[in-house]
């Protein structure tokens, strides 16, 4: 087996040449599904798996062509990069909802950075994503948006100019879709609004057509039981208007709960900024959470205690940090934290919580500070 196989192999379900992007892993961020696209990009064409060239001009084949279910980052980017590479099979998008990247679209409360995760590794601050498709730099997720799709017309406009016909054909609004073990291909039955490339209106069709290659970049669903989706407006993060405090409940336990947690509690709270703001001057305690954080990546242990040696060791230093923290706190908001774990210090275990080493740091930082309360009692009674 060579290394694009090895590659293919982690991407692919059952044997046929049908692939996931980034569904079943554990790391969530943007630039790693971006990441994971454009490896996968890089193994399909690599592997001649799909039939690309960077001669001009280029034919599109009347062969089955390439499915590529979702058009969120992951989908996009992996779009991009094979007509980038010259991909000579046409090429299929297709969106449930409405438009490229609708998760993101118009989201003015969320902050993306592409390495702030990787907080305190050495250069985690810097803002581009450094991509060779589909490039970013730091900004609210809807500036990102605008970003992105600058991008993405710029790589369809080149590729147009380099086919006989159109490079790819897109569907949103898709009603109905179905994946089909067809003997030796896959097909797929679809309802959807065809999206002009050209400006003209979408025009609503139901088709079946077979693929030789079917890529799922579906992402990981919505929130469960009616909850505010992350990517959706509020104003959480700023003071009340009409009451004097406001008392609230944040159920879960992953990254999206965290950052919640943080923006009702920190006056000014900046996922990007809050850790430089907090840890300008400590060069001696970021270093050793730089080693913390790097043995945390393989450990199983729990990080709690860890972190509770390591201020001991620091003790003036995480003083001063926790101290301007709590002079951050806001006055207008109390807030429950409801976990699944009856002590808090299981939140740090990474055998059963799924949480980046910064918002552990800052989850602990918070507890010390006396910011929130942890609680596994039910919503109900909480409520």
């Amino acid at each position: 087996m060579n290394k694009y196989d090895k590659v293919l192999e982690t991407y692919r379900l059952g044997k046929r040449n049908l692939f996931v992007i980034g569904s079943f892993d554990s790391g969530i961020t943007v630039l790693s599904q971006q990441i994971r696209a454009l490896n996968l990009a890089w193994a399909l064409v690599e592997n001649r798996v799909v039939a690309a060239t960077h001669t001009t001009p280029r034919t599109i084949s009347n062969e089955e062509g390439i499915a590529v279910i979702g058009a969120g980052f992951a989908g996009l980017t992996l779009c991009a990069a094979l007509m980038r590479k010259g991909c000579t099979l046409p090429i299929t998008l297709f969106e449930r909802r409405d438009g490229l990247l609708p998760m993101q679209q118009g989201s003015d409360a969320r902050w993306l950075h592409p390495q702030i995760y990787n907080w305190p590794k050495e250069h985690s601050e810097t803002t581009s994503a450094y991509l060779p498709v589909l490039n970013w730099t730091a900004g609210r997720a809807s500036d990102v948006v605008v970003q992105v799709l600058q991008e993405w017309k710029a790589v369809l406009h080149v590729a147009r100019g380099e086919c006989t016909s159109s490079p790819i054909e897109i569907f949103a609004n898709v009603k109905h879709l179905q994946v089909h073990d067809d003997s030796d291909k896959l097909q797929i039955e679809w309802v959807g609004d065809r999206v002009s490339l050209d400006g003209e209106p979408a025009r609503s069709v139901g088709q079946a057509r077979r693929f030789s290659t079917v890529v799922l970049a579906v992402g990981f669903g919505l929130e469960a039981d009616e909850a505010h989706s992350y990517w959706r407006n509020e104003s959480y993060s700023q003071p009340s208007l009409d009451v004097p405090v406001r008392n609230y409940i944040v159920s879960g336990q992953g990254d999206g709960a965290v950052i919640d947690l943080l923006r009702l509690r920190i006056s000014g709270f900046r996922q990007d900024r809050i850790l430089s703001e907090l840890f300008a001057n400590e060069t001696a305690l970021v270093k050793d959470l730089r080693e913390l954080s790097e043995l945390s990546e393989t450990a199983t242990d729990n990080l709690f205690p860890n972190l509770e040696r390591l201020f001991l060791r620091h003790d003036q230093a995480c003083r001063r940090v926790i101290e301007a923290l709590s002079q951050r706190l806001r006055n207008d908001t109390r807030v429950i934290m409801r976990t699944k774990q009856k002590r808090f210090s299981d939140l740090f275990l990474p055998t059963t919580v799924r949480l980046s080493f910064q918002n552990r740091l800052m989850l602990y930082l918070l507890y010390r500070a006396g910011g929130f309360s942890p609680s596994s009692e039910p919503l109900d009674s909480l409520k």
